[in-house]
C-alpha cells in the first residue's frame, strides 16, 4: 500500500509540530543531562576544582526541564518559555563567573603575573 503525497504531508505535520507534545530528543537529552549532573556531583567530592562550574551546569539542567514541561503543559507555555530563557541567561552568567574565578585564582597563584610571566 503506497502513501499519497497528502498522507505523507499529514504524517509529517503530525509528528513535527511542537504543539503535539513532548519531543523525544529533548526528553532523552534531559535524561542524559540528569545522569551527567549526578556523575559531576560525585566527581566534585574527589576534585574540588569542579565546584565552580556546577551552578552553570545545574542551570542548564533547568533549561531542559522547562523546555520539556513547556511541551507538556501548553496552557503555561508562556511562563515556562520565560523561565527557560531566564535560566539560559543565568547559566551563561554562572559559567562566566566560574571562568573569571578560575582566571583570578591563576592570577593570584602567579603572584600577580598573568600566565607566570
Amino acid at each position: 500500500m503506497a502513501l499519497s503525497n497528502e498522507d505523507i504531508i499529514e504524517l509529517y505535520l503530525t509528528f513535527n509540530t511542537t504543539e503535539s507534545g513532548l519531543e523525544i530528543i529533548e526528553f532523552v537529552s534531559w535524561i542524559m543531562m540528569s545522569v551527567g549532573i549526578v556523575i559531576y556531583a560525585i566527581s566534585m567530592f574527589y576534585q574540588k576544582g569542579l565546584i565552580k562550574y556546577f551552578p552553570g551546569i545545574f542551570s542548564l539542567w533547568f533549561v531542559f526541564l522547562f523546555t520539556n514541561t513547556e511541551a507538556i503543559f501548553l496552557n503555561m507555555s508562556a511562563a515556562l518559555n520565560t523561565l527557560e530563557h531566564l535560566f539560559v541567561l543565568i547559566s551563561g552568567a554562572f559559567f562566566a563567573l566560574g571562568a573569571a574565578y578560575e582566571y583570578y585564582t591563576i592570577y593570584l597563584k602567579s603572584s600577580g603575573n598573568v600566565g607566570g610571566v
